[in-house]
């Protein structure tokens, strides 16, 4: 029998050991570039929830894998950390309630859990850590059938996945091509593995604790950024003056009345819980509100919002120069977890809100997110920057949300996108054209097209063929942190030369990972 803090340590194990060969995973990724990440996104994945459930002390397995399940949601990163994330929630539904997990009730929950992962995508794909998931889920389910202890029932599930992993090659071509397993399956199977080792190893050390997730930032004009509400009860002999007076040292728009012993208290203030401290002195606090004022302001004339991911300051304000437009700016890579997007999308009052993912790698997150949010929110298919560009210009927040899913899609459709970077591992392209680790590739439309030695010469490459594909003269050239502006003007130097008569604007994007992002419109 499985109970809560073995479970607890089974998924702290397995949020270590996917740390452990995160790297690993990521070089499986069949598209070499460096943001293909899905070793660290399934780690991030894991790890923020082992670090959320490592105080967990309570005895019911059912009730910790409910709390486990919400914080992977939350914390999930890229198509497989959602996926996972998806998996796990399908697994925690079955054994709701249950303060042990038996042989069976963990055969029913890793079915449940595959059929959760499948039912959520418009398209699964076999040859991936669906499949592993599903071959796995089966052979738990041959286990507990044939009265095999719970251990055994993992362990043939572990076997299972193993085996699917193996033949992901067989089922996705691109696969067999380059040689490799399918980078997801593979970190399930990491995964399992890691779960399997909480047997014989402290499975709670060195888990992060909860960090505070980045979000965008709206009207920076509001001294006091929180409106803050409560009721204090019990307080028939408190001395209101001072009360008035030690709350004003915190904030401005101060109020306290008292009625038959209720003291309601409003207050303006940065520090919100220093405001319900000094409630706390004085009785039991109830009805407690806290709004965020800046979100509220930026919002308050609007009936709709986009929020476009980005990485990189120069992208965030090119951003948010489209009114209604709103940048949500991910750190280190484009993928967002779907708890950042979440929490801009709580942040956010608006009627009506739009998600840009601007990534193919965020698609999902942002879509379990518009569900988790439980408001009325879009997700446009926007999968790089230039498109999500595109989008922010066609967005009008008076539009209605007809018109502007409409128009937003019609403009990301008629944008031939770009990008320069580094290979991220060897690789091949085209009619068996090869190249090695940290060379310069080149993509057009999410597709690598040519590979050098010079970033300039790769990108006015890059940026000849946008413009024979488009059949347009305006190119915008967003310039990555590691690129400067002088290189920048080179390659403009370089195109203009070779194409003659275009427009083509240079702009700081600062971007990790990518020298350039091109957009062709």
């Amino acid at each position: 029998m499985i109970s809560a803090e073995m479970l607890k340590k089974a998924i702290c194990s397995a949020a270590k050991n996917i740390e452990k060969h995160s790297e690993q995973v990521n070089s499986l990724n069949v598209f070499p570039v460096p943001d293909g990440d899905t070793g660290t996104n399934l780690s991030l994945t894991l790890s923020g929830c082992a670090g959320a459930i490592s105080d967990y002390d309570g005895n019911c397995a059912g009730e910790l894998a409910d709390i486990a399940a919400g914080e992977l949601l939350r914390c999930a990163r890229g198509n497989s950390g959602v996926i996972f994330s998806l998996i796990f929630k399908g697994f925690a539904q079955s054994i709701d309630g249950l303060d042990f997990i038996d042989a069976k009730a963990l055969a029913r929950g890793l079915e449940n859990g595959c059929e959760e992962a499948y039912a959520a995508l418009e398209k699964p794909t076999e040859g991936t850590m669906l499949t592993v998931i599903r071959i796995a889920a089966s052979k738990a389910h041959s286990a507990a059938k044939k009265g095999k202890s719970v251990k055994e029932t993992f362990y043939a599930a572990l076997d299972g996945a193993r085996a699917s992993l193996k033949s992901t090659p067989n089922l996705l071509p691109i696969l067999k091509k380059h040689g490799v397993v399918d980078a997801g399956g593979q970190g399930l199977v990491y995964i399992l593995e890691g779960m399997a080792q909480a047997e014989n190893a402290d499975g709670l050390s060195d888990i992060p604790k909860n960090s505070t997730v980045k979000s965008y930032k709206t009207s920076e004009d509001i001294k006091y950024i929180y409106c803050t509400e409560f009721l204090i009860n019990g307080a028939e002999n408190a001395d209101i003056s001072l009360l008035k007076k030690r709350l004003s040292e915190t904030g401005d728009c101060t109020a306290a009345a008292e009625h038959s012993g209720i003291i309601k208290v409003h207050i303006h203030t940065n520090a919100p819980d220093s405001a319900l401290a000094l409630g706390l002195e004085l009785g039991e606090l109830s009805n407690i509100k806290i709004d965020n004022m800046k979100f509220q302001a930026a919002a308050a004339s609007e009936k709709s919002r986009l929020i476009s991911l980005c990485s990189g300051s120069g992208l965030k304000e090119f951003l948010e120069k489209n009114e209604g437009v709103s940048a949500l700016e991910c750190s280190g890579s484009m993928n967002a977890s779907a708890g950042d997007i979440l929490k801009a999308i709580a942040e956010c009052n608006c009627e009506n809100i739009f998600i840009s993912p601007n990534n193919k790698n965020t698609v999902l997150a942002a879509k379990r997110a518009a569900v988790m949010s439980g408001k009325r929110v879009w997700v446009n298919n926007a999968e790089t920057i230039p498109e999500g560009i595109a989008a922010a210009k066609a967005f009008s927040p008076s539009n209605s949300p007809e018109n502007n899913i409409a128009g937003m899609d019609t403009a990301v459709s008629s944008v031939i996108s770009g990008a320069v970077t580094y290979a991220a591992r060897d690789g091949s392209f085209g009619s068996g054209k090869h190249f090695c680790r940290g060379q310069i590739i080149g993509l057009v439309g999410g597709e690598i097209v040519c590979a050098g030695y010079d970033i300039s010469e790769t990108t006015a490459e890059i940026i000849r063929r946008l413009l024979e594909k488009s059949k347009q003269k305006r190119i915008t050239l967003f310039y990555g942190k590691d690129t400067d502006g002088g290189n920048a003007e080179k390659v403009v130097n370089t195109v203009l030369a070779r194409c003659g008569n275009i427009e083509i604007e240079p702009v700081y994007g600062g971007q990790p990972l990518y020298y350039y992002l091109i957009s062709a419109e």
